[in-house]
């Protein structure tokens, strides 16, 4: 009889939920990396919203000026803290027409630049560069950039 109580009893074996957790821990391993880069992409919109008002702080300070502003002040412009990039200095504020303002990731992966085209009528132009020292190298292309 007590036999009979004990095969009627439902569960699962520590086999399967062995496998479970392997299958389980197989999948996270996949979907991390992939998240931690849908979550980069989105911290690169920021920095591309932070490096488009200063560019066009920078275009309108040349329309009133003149000349392209050399420091963050003189751009008249206000931006946010951002705990993804680190605040503008004046040595990222440069005067040449493909790279106006530039604005580096926080823990230095990458910099943002944005500056004119001129082969296209002066358009807007941004880019990435991850060459410099301590820059995680491939991230630009990694990020479509």
């Amino acid at each position: 009889m007590s036999q009979l109580i004990l095969r009627n009893k439902k569960g699962f074996t520590l086999a399967e939920i062995a496998i479970t957790v392997v299958i389980i821990g197989v999948l996270a391993s996949l979907a991390i990396p992939r998240m931690s880069f849908v979550i980069e992409k989105s911290k690169l919109s920021e920095g591309a919203n932070i490096v488009s008002a200063l560019l066009n702080a920078q275009i309108a300070h040349f329309y009133e000026k003149g000349a392209y502003a050399t420091t963050v002040a003189a751009l008249d412009v206000t931006i946010p803290a951002s705990n993804n990039f680190n605040a503008p200095v004046d040595a990222d504020i440069t005067e040449t027409d493909t790279s106006l303002v530039t604005i580096t990731r926080t823990g230095g992966t990458y910099k943002l630049i944005g500056g004119l085209d001129p082969a296209s009528n002066n358009e807007t132009l941004f880019s990435c560069d991850d060459t410099f020292v301590g820059a995680t190298a491939g991230i630009c292309k990694k990020l479509g950039m």
